[in-house]
């Protein structure tokens, strides 16, 4: 398994804590100290004290005790959806991280295992994330080894985003997890809507139906986001679009915190700018997607009505 670089079971939790919504990512790991991410850690604690249980697991056995990143993929992902400075979908959500990949960007599946299990159940005392964002893959979307952690995470009340694959442009090249009935898939478009030649593509041919996928679009084509050491940089793939979808979740939640999976993934397509046809298709899915738009169908925003008036007498002002 590489990364991708070229639940309703039950009502979702809020968190009691005060520090809102919570994303994470199953990647290389995250810079800790990157100026874009530090603040927005889950963990962070100003004195320098940082609380890394509940908030980071390396599944590598590296043996990692705080977030580190040996190879860029996973600071960069993470930069996007909740990075400060501009490159960040959702820049007020907090952030935890699961390492599940090594420097080269190559995971075994017993760690991948792990990183989902982890994900659901971070240990005792601790809290799930609302959203995490899946950069990763296989090439092939038959592989069913890992849905039964994608079930599980949805059943836990986690959104979770996975990148549609660079196996485009052909039909059927949708990979794994993605290619699930219960997987949210994210392809990539170019800044001006055209769906990228390495997006993977649907259907998704699982048990013989014919699934339309990706879900939705997401930018995934010269992105610029954090890299470690303080860098930032641009990245092309289906992983640079999941990270987008992830952070439309954490905005989605920041406006209504009891939204469900099912609802979250409805508003987002709902919102979505239509593109291609018919509408959903096997390119773009419903469209690429539209945080503006997606937020204000969930904000609950009223209408004010009245009369300006002179505060002297309270004569109406003209206009």
């Amino acid at each position: 398994v590489r990364s991708r670089g070229l639940g309703d079971v039950y009502k979702r939790q809020l968190h009691m804590d005060g520090t809102g919504v919570v994303v994470a990512n199953v990647d290389t790991g995250v810079d800790l100290l990157h100026p874009a991410l530090l603040t927005r850690y889950h963990g962070y604690d100003p004195h320098g004290l940082h609380r890394h249980t509940c908030n980071w697991f390396d599944a590598t056995g590296s043996g990692a005790t705080y977030p580190v990143d040996g190879n860029g993929h996973g600071t960069h992902t993470m930069g996007t959806i909740v990075g400060g400075g501009g490159i960040g979908v959702a820049p007020g959500a907090t952030w935890i991280a699961v390492r599940a990949f090594d420097s080269q960007g190559v995971a075994m599946e017993s760690w991948l295992h792990a990183a989902l299990q982890w994900v659901v159940d971070p240990g005792p005392g601790c809290t799930p994330p609302d959203v995490v964002s899946n950069s990763w893959g296989t090439s092939w979307g038959g592989v069913d080894v890992f849905r039964s952690d994608v079930q599980a995470m949805r059943a836990a009340g986690i959104f979770a985003p996975f990148s549609a694959g660079n196996s485009g442009p052909y039909s059927g090249s949708i990979g794994a997890p993605a290619s699930y009935p219960e997987a949210f898939s994210v392809g990539a478009v170019t800044s001006g809507d055209v769906i990228a030649s390495f997006s993977s593509r649907g259907p998704s041919t699982w048990y013989g139906s014919s699934l339309i996928k990706p879900e939705v679009s997401a930018p995934g084509v010269n992105v610029r986001s954090s890299l470690p050491g303080g860098a930032y940089g641009e990245g092309s793939g289906t992983s640079m679009a999941a990270p987008h979808a992830a952070g439309l979740a954490a905005l989605l939640l920041q406006a209504d915190p009891a939204l469900t999976v099912s609802q979250l993934e409805t508003v987002i397509k709902e919102t979505a700018v239509s593109l291609g046809s018919p509408i959903p298709n096997n390119d773009y899915g419903w469209g690429r997607i539209d945080a503006y738009a997606a937020a204000a169908a969930v904000a609950h925003a009223g209408t004010v009505t009245g009369t300006v008036a002179r505060a002297a007498d309270g004569t109406p002002i003209a206009g």
